[in-house]
């Protein structure tokens, strides 16, 4: 299965998107800041990305599978993730994904063209996963929507910007009502 282009209703949320965290299973959530969102989405895409700028051969395996697959297993446990819990545990592990699911964009810089795959990372399993289907995504996220619910996005950054812009109130809860988590 290749990389799709995003269905039309979409377009709005995923062809800018570079990061987004939703809430653990049963739209519970922790206390979480801004910043402090931020600051785990922005290490989602830190380790994940460098995972796949040192291995060519990792880019290649993924590159191969999610031609044939909609979703795959890659790499190896992030500290991102922390110590794998159940996806019901609620616990708080500071600077760590936790209980929430973090999906990103994969990289489009250093040489790696992957902005068509996504990326997602939760606590609850052994390694990262990841789609070069945006259909399969947008379906897979709508139907979570009565599991999860979006907390926090950014769009990438444009004309050399250190951080892309914050998704506000109002265009979250758009997304979360399109998905059905209102």
């Amino acid at each position: 299965m290749a990389a799709s282009e995003t269905p039309e209703e979409w377009k709005e949320y995923f062809d800018k998107l570079e990061v987004m965290v939703f809430s653990g299973s049963r739209h519970f959530s922790n206390d979480r800041t801004v910043d402090e969102f931020e600051h785990i989405a922005d290490q989602c895409i830190v380790e994940s990305h460098q995972r796949l700028f040192d291995s060519e051969e990792l880019v290649a395996e993924v590159c191969q599978t999610l031609s044939r697959s909609a979703l795959m297993p890659w790499g190896t446990r992030l500290a991102v993730q922390g110590r794998m819990r159940d996806a019901s545990c609620t616990d708080n592990e500071p600077g760590k994904v936790s209980e929430h699911l973090c999906l990103l964009r994969g990289p489009q810089n250093q040489g790696l063209q992957m902005g068509n795959y996504w990326i997602g990372i939760v606590r609850h399993d052994e390694t990262s996963y990841m789609t070069g289907n945006i259909s399969w995504l947008v379906k897979h996220i709508a139907g979570r929507g009565k599991k999860r619910y979006l907390m926090f996005a950014r769009d990438a950054a444009i004309d050399g910007a250190r951080s892309g812009a914050l998704w506000d109130k109002d265009k979250i809860d758009r997304f979360n009502k399109l998905i059905g988590a209102c």
